[in-house]
């Protein structure tokens, strides 16, 4: 018979969780390269990954053939945990956008750390949550701003405070990814970044986006100031 799972210790995230009970509940490492495909549409129910360092996009196919960007994830985040949890597998496509290792649950061990480690469930469900809570932005963004807008408020999401206090975007997605992230086409986000590089708003070189001026960027954000 197996002993119940102590439950997280205070602070521990889930992450640290699964490494803590590593053998107990058969857990495995894997690493996917850049480009890697994790699932697609309708891939059989088997693993739950945590991500311990790397990024995975999810996406979902539209009838077109586009590639519908719901979410990016990091360390720390939860991937085909909506999966085992309903039992039926989501028309999506999860692909490492750079190198990543995850720690792999079989579908069993996840929903036995969900059945008898409370603080473990809670923390699956903040995670759920936050992400439905990022979902519901980016539909009311959709909806109700423009495409300069959208396009300004990711690469505001995007960017990061540097040393010398610019905003920067570091390993910057290329003209067609900065399109999937707010549904617009590649041609329009080519034309916006070209605009705002002209008006010195932006530093645009490949795989680098450089904020110059973040008020003249997102000017609700910085009006304060």
């Amino acid at each position: 018979m197996q002993a119940n799972l102590e439950h997280p210790r205070h602070g521990e995230s889930l992450l640290d969780f699964a490494i803590h009970h590593n053998r107990e509940l058969g857990l495995t490492s894997r690493h996917f390269s850049r480009g890697s495909v994790l699932f697609v549409p309708h891939t059989a129910i088997n693993a739950v990954f945590i991500i311990r360092y790397g990024r995975l996009r999810v996406s979902a196919p539209a009838e077109s053939g586009q590639q519908v960007f719901l979410a990016e994830l990091g360390p720390g985040d939860i991937v085909g945990e909506v999966s085992a949890i309903t039992g039926s597998r989501e028309a999506t496509i999860v692909e490492a956008v750079e190198d990543t290792e995850a720690v792999v649950f079989t579908r069993p061990a996840f929903l036995r750390v969900l059945r008898e480690c409370p603080e473990g469930s809670l923390q699956v469900m903040r995670i759920l949550c936050e992400r439905l809570k990022s979902s519901n932005t980016r539909h009311m963004e959709k909806v109700s701003l423009s495409m300069a807008e959208r396009l300004a408020i990711e690469i505001g999401r995007l960017s990061s405070v540097e040393d010398d206090g610019v905003l920067e975007v570091r390993n910057a997605p290329t003209h067609s990814e900065l399109a999937d992230r707010i549904g617009s086409h590649r041609e329009a986000v080519t034309k916006e970044l070209s605009r705002l590089s002209r008006e010195g708003v932006l530093d645009v070189q490949r795989g680098l986006i450089r904020v110059l001026k973040p008020d003249k960027l997102l000017p609700n954000r910085y009006s304060a100031h």
